[in-house]
């Protein structure tokens, strides 16, 4: 499994976790694109941007993709908390050479530091 994967390809991730179960579990490029659209009005995403997106999620063994008629269905491989746990240990061992404890460390004053920031806007 590749766990490297862009803003664009965490969106549809995204739309899968938090939609799936509507559709039984699986979403079709259609349903998953018009959520994307619904989700955001800025940008409206082209329908071949997204299947695109999806068979390279599929590649890199993020998602499952299952025969239906003449077209696919995709689905997670994972839990949304299963992959955060292994990104998060891809993350210590290459920044923080393994050390979960400098790393919460570090997770704990950009926490503060953002909340430091917050305040300062509504001042």
């Amino acid at each position: 499994m590749d766990l490297n994967h862009g803003a664009l390809e965490n969106l549809v991730m995204n739309v899968l976790w938090n939609y799936s179960d509507d559709f039984d579990g699986v979403m079709s490029v259609n349903q998953v694109w018009e959520k994307l659209n619904q989700l955001n009005t800025k940008k409206k995403w082209a329908y071949t941007t997204v299947k695109t997106i999806l068979d390279r999620l599929f590649d890199k063994g993020l998602i499952n993709k299952i025969k239906c008629g003449k077209k696919f269905n995709y689905q997670m491989l994972m839990p949304r908390l299963e992959m955060a746990e292994q990104a998060l240990k891809k993350v210590a061992l290459e920044y923080f050479q393994n050390d979960f404890v400098e790393m919460a460390k570090f997770v704990r004053d950009l926490a503060y530091e953002e909340e430091k920031n917050l305040v300062n806007i509504y001042k």
